[in-house]
């Protein structure tokens, strides 16, 4: 091969892989390249081809623009555009005291470190945790996974989750199965 057609055949790899990403769409900036990477995995078992991309600390997660709805679909019913309390506009209020906005604070952070732990166990495509109150907190866990989680990973979860909390707390643990048929079958 020639110096000449190397080029020529660079330029066209180049222009043929910027078209294909040009008819992409973003449907999903998440923090975690963990759920980044399981929301490809779950896009690609449902016949939707998914590619992902790092800038800074956001990775995003990009479909074909005629399969986005179909993606965003799939996403919500695992509730990854779940928005939660924002610690700013709490600070912007002039009704909260500190003391409250550093429990809310503390809840937060607590709630986003058992996620985070839940996450990373194999079988669990998302955890949200939500705690609420201040001396006896009330702990919600909804774990969501594409198949039944064995026996032995729900005892571990929920005995984990039992040594992170006090006597007087409640627990609750729900667990949720999404299954959906993939166009490959």
């Amino acid at each position: 091969m020639t110096k000449t057609s190397r080029y020529f055949f660079l330029l066209l790899v180049v222009l043929l892989t910027s078209c294909d990403e040009q008819d992409m769409k973003p449907i999903a900036r998440l923090f975690s390249n963990d759920k980044a990477n399981k929301i490809v995995v779950m896009l690609d078992s449902n016949g939707i081809t998914a590619s992902l991309s790092k800038t800074k600390d956001l990775y995003t997660v990009s479909v074909p623009s005629e399969s986005s709805m179909k993606a965003r679909a799939l996403l919500s019913d695992f509730n990854f555009y779940f928005e939660r309390e924002d610690l700013t506009s709490l600070l912007e209020s002039k009704f909260a005291s500190l003391s409250k906005l550093e429990a809310i604070k503390g809840n937060l952070l607590e709630s986003k470190e058992i996620s985070n732990k839940i996450n990373t166990i194999p079988g669990v495509f998302n955890a949200d945790v939500v705690i609420v109150g201040d001396k006896a907190k009330r702990i919600s866990i909804l774990v969501m996974s594409n198949a039944d989680l064995e026996e032995d990973v729900k005892s571990s979860i929920e005995s984990f989750l039992k040594g992170l909390v006090f006597e007087e707390d409640t627990l609750s643990v729900n667990y949720i199965v999404k299954t959906y048929k993939s166009d490959k079958e």
